[in-house]
């Protein structure tokens, strides 16, 4: 008896920690972009830990409304926070167009681009996140790069959209917890890239993309319900 499949049709790829090596950089951009209206490094640091799965925006306005002396509230505060974000966004799309990227990332995205839809899908805001992916030579791999302002879910179901495929005709690529929830809420595969957030977890994961491979081959004959 034959075993049953899922066919898969395409794929979805979160950024940093995925794609390329940016995690740490862009954690370490927090202290620089916020370093000019005094924001003490323990403060920033214990933000970062309070709102693990909060964006730039979300991080950077907490931290200036704790700011010692009673924080920055009202319409100062948001014009600080677009100014900090602007010098996040600097940092990190200055970076990431030339980090090292994830092991075997070039060439899985050259063999599996010609076999499904890849689309990336990140917390990145969308400009910036365009950008990089063409300066890195990436953008003819994907059929859209997609960002901020939308929610990763929203993007999901945007992608399933376009392509007019089922969600169980979709595998998310990510390493956090906001990836798998996105592929959890939207009934997706999902398949990690090794991380703290994920170890531990009942999860199929990768150490780098060379395995991803071998990977979606074990989802697919699995099917992407009983993935956990």
């Amino acid at each position: 008896m034959s075993v049953p499949t899922t066919p898969i049709r395409c794929l979805v790829f979160d950024f940093d920690g995925v794609l390329v090596d940016s995690n740490a950089v862009k954690r370490g951009a927090y202290f620089e972009a916020l370093g000019p209206v005094g924001a003490p490094a323990p403060l920033v640091e214990q933000v970062l830990d309070d709102h693990r799965l909060g964006d730039r925006y979300v991080v950077i306005r907490e931290v200036l409304r704790r700011l010692p002396g009673g924080g920055v509230h009202g319409d100062a505060a948001e014009r600080l926070v677009a100014e900090c974000a602007e010098r996040y966004n600097d940092i990190c799309e200055g970076f990431t167009g030339t980090c090292r990227e994830i092991e075997g990332a070039s060439g899985a995205l050259g063999r599996l681009s010609s076999r499904y839809a890849l689309y990336v899908n990140s917390a990145t805001p969308e400009a910036p996140l365009r950008r990089v992916v063409a300066r890195r030579g990436w953008a003819g791999y994907f059929r859209d790069v997609l960002g901020r302002p939308r929610t990763k879910s929203e993007n999901l179901r945007e992608i399933m959209a376009r392509e007019a495929v089922q969600p169980t005709e979709v595998v998310m690529i990510g390493d956090g917890e906001a990836d798998l929830a996105a592929a959890t809420a939207c009934g997706c595969g999902f398949i990690g890239v090794r991380s703290d957030q994920l170890e531990g977890r009942d999860l199929l994961l990768v150490d780098t993309l060379t395995a991803l491979e071998p990977a979606l081959e074990t989802l697919r004959t699995r099917g992407v319900d009983a993935r956990r």
